[in-house]
């Protein structure tokens, strides 16, 4: 390019230097809209529900939030209210306008506004409240941990009163019907009754005390789903409850009715039963082959048309009765992405979730894996073929694309995860991870032999990784760190050593010599002697606690690494790593990132905790320092300009600096970020390939310290 010879005749004028650098476009493909587990589902017509959540797992542990949807539930929207300070369990909408919603800490809140504002209903208790139910536009019930009481209102949910009741037991689930019958479930086996509109009422003590989630009447019975023992029906209106059927030890957490004969319950590792004869039999559906997840709530709209909400913001829909469901929403874990070529790739992640694209991550299809367990890494080989580790030594081949899957368990290690593998083709390859051992496979997973052990203390491998089919290396916990030159068969460390107590969470080799690795508390290493010596590449002030989970590098002069936080950082110089940019999720929480993949040496994918996958562009900043460094700051009109679809844009800066380059549209919205950190004095050029933007005016805006200046440009196509 043209401008490059000018800079170059300039730096042999001016004796100065030429260095340049990374950087980064950020696209979000895919972006979970809320970060809590879902746990309750209400419609008030065919398309306008509501769905309620909260964060109980420690990545979640603030991630409430309140979701609406306008479209029979394909898609949703999160409206979390300022005053949703808690954690919500219920909601239940009276009409189209009136809701209300229950959660912890005595806390429900009420709107009448279809969810556009909300407001605190009184109540007199802070206990934790599960459960809300309308029962008329004036009169429902709250239950949860208020000891001998319940919650009742008689104006809308706009206040609540106490309602004395037996027992002291924590009340999760409550059914109704005309003519003042209430029943509610709870611990111990023991469900409440009345028949007066709470005036009074009665106890009914199931056989063994199980745990009851909830309760709902379908026809002229009442059925109760429990933690542990299974189904109970009642055909007396709640006097006694018989054993239906025991689904083992695993819970069933909710349930939804439609009519007097259709209804479906679900719970943990995607446990589900349906019926359509008013219980007389019951079947399994197939939603349990898209997700092992706990699923707490679920909604019948009609016969066909069924909600499911489960862990990690997921919600699955049915339109065809239950017998097979589509993943709509999610924010599921992906802790590993691959790419087999610019288009086609697989994304894994919690609870046996896989995600696959082949439009270069602008749409992505949920494959029914099958699996309860955690898919720590995916390799692909073709289209059709690639292979997963999973929690407790699963491992998963398909070679159909995705269309069904083949579970081939590791041997001894069933107590821990397989979290890396490495294939040199489709059959030959190595698996290692927690219980301190590696495995290798000749014949894609179908039997497998013991090549190494660590032993039984700081044993857990994270990465196994090959320069060729002879020489590899393994590393993990406290950055043990071991060698292989003869293709696997034999592991030692003589010579070399991780660096010390550093978790090692992925390396990344150039060659046999030169090596990076991800570690905790922020920490890049750089070895180029083989391991023998590590060096630390950054500064990492401040990045306690903050682990780099992966990383890639592409060339001697270009690598990147992602972590926890949303950090993702660069490689400045040969000597040094910086933090490009921290990325922060669509409500407000930062990032986890786990996986990164490049495709090329320009573009790369992320994969995050939030569900969320985004496509890294990278280019090069280009610069002169030296005797001809800038006086003063300055930003330059691009060139060439209007332009189709590559311009060009130059800036100045006259010290080191923290310095952003935006791109804005007319209605002032960032379309692309182009430069964002700190970066040494000089000139700069920077290209903007708008390839994928509309044609019309833009505007580019620097920041550098206290320097700030606009200038337009026009895209025409």
């Amino acid at each position: 390019m043209k401008h490059l010879s000018v800079i170059f005749a300039a730096l042999l004028i001016f004796s100065a230097t030429i260095f340049s650098a990374d950087t980064s476009l950020v696209t979000i493909l895919k972006s979970g809209k809320f970060g809590g587990d879902v746990r309750g589902i209400d419609f008030v017509n065919s398309t306008t529900g509501f769905a309620v959540g909260d964060g109980t797992n420690s990545v979640f542990a603030t991630n409430s939030f309140i979701a609406k949807t306008t479209d029979g539930g394909n898609t949703w929207l999160n409206i979390s209210p300022p005053v949703l300070t808690n954690r919500p369990w219920q909601v239940d909408f009276i009409n189209t306008n009136t809701g209300v919603v229950s959660g912890y800490g005595g806390m429900i809140l009420r709107t009448t506004n279809s969810g556009t504002n909300w407001t605190v209903s009184t109540t007199p208790n802070t206990s934790n409240i599960y459960e809300v139910v309308m029962i008329t536009a004036d009169t429902g019930y709250a239950c949860g941990a208020l000891s001998a009481a319940v919650l009742k209102t008689v104006d809308g949910g706009a206040t609540w009163s106490s309602v004395a009741v037996t027992g002291t037991n924590v009340r999760y689930g409550i059914a109704f019907a005309p003519g003042g019958f209430v029943w509610i479930c709870g611990t111990s086996g023991n469900i409440i009754r009345s028949t007066d509109n709470g005036a009074t009422w009665l106890t009914t003590t199931i056989t063994g005390s199980p745990t009851c989630y909830d309760i709902i009447k379908v026809g002229n019975d009442l059925w109760t789903f429990s933690s542990s023992n299974g189904v109970y029906r009642s055909t007396d209106m709640g006097a006694s409850f018989a054993l239906v059927f025991d689904n083992g030890s695993r819970a069933i957490y909710g349930a939804g009715v439609f009519g007097t004969t259709n209804f479906i319950s679900v719970g943990a590792d995607g446990l589900n039963y349906r019926s359509t004869n008013a219980g007389t039999s019951f079947d399994s559906t197939a939603m349990n082959l898209f997700t092992g997840q706990i699923s707490r709530g679920v909604y019948m709209k009609s016969a066909t048309d069924i909600i499911v909400g489960s862990d990690m913001g997921n919600i699955f829909r049915s339109t065809n009765g239950g017998t097979s469901f589509t993943n709509v929403e999610s924010a599921n874990r992906m802790y590993a992405v691959d790419f087999l070529n610019a288009n086609t790739g697989v994304a894994v992640g919690f609870s046996g979730m896989v995600f696959k694209t082949t439009n270069a991550g602008l749409n992505w299809v949920n494959l029914p894996s099958g699996s309860i367990y955690e898919m720590y890494d995916v390799q692909m080989f073709d289209a059709n073929t690639f292979y997963i580790a999973a929690a407790s030594g699963r491992f998963y081949v398909t070679t159909n694309g995705g269309t069904t899957f083949i579970e081939r368990n590791l041997p001894n290690i069933s107590g821990g995860a397989t979290k890396t593998m490495w294939f040199h083709n489709a059959n030959t390859g190595f698996a290692a991870g927690e219980m301190g051992n590696i495995y290798s496979t000749t014949d894609a997973g179908q039997n497998w032999t013991s090549v190494y052990s660590w032993g039984s203390s700081f044993n857990n491998f994270e990465d196994v990784y090959f320069v060729n089919t002879s020489t590899g290396y393994a590393t993990g916990e406290r950055a043990r760190f071991i060698k292989t030159t003869d293709g696997g068969a034999t592991w030692d460390s003589t010579g070399i050593d991780g660096p010390n107590l550093n978790t090692v969470w992925e390396m990344d080799w150039l060659d046999a010599s030169t090596g990076f690795m991800a570690a905790t508390n922020g920490c890049i290493f750089k070895s180029t002697n083989g391991g023998a010596n590590w060096s630390l590449m950054n500064d990492t002030a401040g990045l306690a606690g903050i682990d780099m989970i992966d990383i890639e590098v592409v060339d001697t002069g270009r690598g990147w690494s992602v972590g926890e936080g949303g950090y993702i950082m660069k490689q400045q110089t040969q000597s040094q790593w910086v933090t490009e940019r921290i990325l922060s999720t669509s409500f407000g929480s930062a990032e986890n990132l786990w996986g990164i993949d490049f495709v090329g040496s320009n573009t790369a994918f992320v994969s995050g905790y939030y569900g969320t996958i985004y496509r890294l562009d990278i280019t090069s900043l280009t610069g002169i320092a030296g005797n001809n460094t800038p006086l003063v700051y300055s930003l330059a009109q691009n060139y060439p300009n209007p332009f189709n679809p590559v311009t060009m844009i130059k800036f100045s800066i006259p010290e080191a600096q923290n310095v952003s380059l935006n791109i804005y549209n007319v209605l002032g919205e960032r379309v692309a970020s182009l430069v964002n950190g700190k970066i040494s004095a000089g000139s700069y050029d920077i290209e903007w390939n708008a390839v994928n933007a509309p044609s019309g005016v833009y505007f580019y805006k620097l920041e550098a310290g206290n320097y700030t200046d606009t200038k337009k440009m026009i895209l025409l196509k």
